[in-house]
């Protein structure tokens, strides 16, 4: 009987704890609501999205230690411990907008004539893909082999169909600069939301960036796609398409995965037979004369 009571206490215990905060993220100064933010615990690994008007929903243990960071493209993360959010069931959560020292190519570019097309990253290597997780990003680095900036016009993303899909994600184009100090995504070089309504099939997703203005520097650049999930519908083991499609390597390529802009970790797979993998994305750039 002892036994049963103790569970009892720690059931409604547990459930006491699990409190759903909701609220909305939105610009410190001008108010307007911030869509498709992110909302991870950074010790328990828990994330989820404002949606399109900003607003969010988010069940979690409001006593526990952990600490609840918030991010938005262009915008500087907040972190909130969640002791200070007990007992508050709406909150608003106000980003600051970051400031931006724009490089002279990226003034200029709409001063240069660019005639010259090119298409760069790996050819497809293999039929593999990876499960699509909701909330994370994939990323890589693509190299300038030119000695000289130019202007991104297209990503291409490869992706495969999930069969017995319970979610078509939308997805997320992220650009930036690559930070050859740390060997990490850099500086946003896209800083608007650039959501895609993807298509649970076989094929390459093409999408035209020309209209961004988005420099292809001498460093080269880095790409990320992010599966969202923007109205928080999905469960734990639900399979989510597309997968994205994935290609072999024999070198010394660059890949990263950032779970909820919780951080970069590496984002090459391995497979049984040791070879490596990364996402198989492409761009093609135009270049001056």
């Amino acid at each position: 009987m002892i036994k049963k009571l103790f569970l009892l206490f720690f059931f409604i215990a547990g459930t006491i704890k699990a409190q759903t905060l909701n609220g909305i993220i939105q610009d410190s100064k001008s108010k307007v609501p911030l869509p498709f933010s992110n909302l991870v615990l950074l010790n328990t690994k828990i994330g989820a999205y404002s949606n399109d008007s900003g607003h969010f929903d988010f069940t979690i243990n409001l006593n526990s230690n952990d600490t609840l960071k918030i991010s938005s493209i262009g915008y500087e993360s907040l972190f909130v411990p969640l002791k200070d959010l007990t007992n508050i069931k709406k909150v608003e959560f106000n980003l600051k907008q970051k400031t931006y020292f724009l490089d002279e190519i990226i003034i200029n570019t709409k001063k240069i004539k660019y005639s010259k097309k090119y298409k760069l990253g790996k050819n497809r290597i293999g039929n593999v893909s990876v499960s699509s997780l909701v909330g994370l990003e994939y990323c890589i680095y693509i190299d300038n082999p030119f000695q000289t900036s130019g202007l991104l016009k297209s990503v291409f993303v490869n992706l495969k169909k999930r069969d017995n899909e319970n979610f078509i994600s939308p997805l997320k184009i992220k650009i930036y600069k690559y930070d050859k100090i740390n060997n990490i995504p850099g500086e946003e070089l896209l800083i608007e939301n650039l959501i895609i309504v993807a298509k649970n099939k076989k094929y390459v997703l093409d999408v035209d960036v020309r209209d961004y203005k988005i420099p292809f520097l001498k460093d080269g650049i880095c790409i990320g796609v992010e599966w969202l999930d923007p109205n928080n519908e999905t469960n734990k083991f639900d399979k989510i398409g597309p997968t994205l499609r994935y290609t072999y390597i024999d070198d010394n390529s660059i890949s990263w995965t950032n779970y909820h802009n919780r951080g970069w970790k590496n984002g090459i797979v391995k497979y049984r037979n040791n070879e490596k993998a990364i996402p198989y994305i492409n761009i093609e750039v135009l270049m001056s004369e």
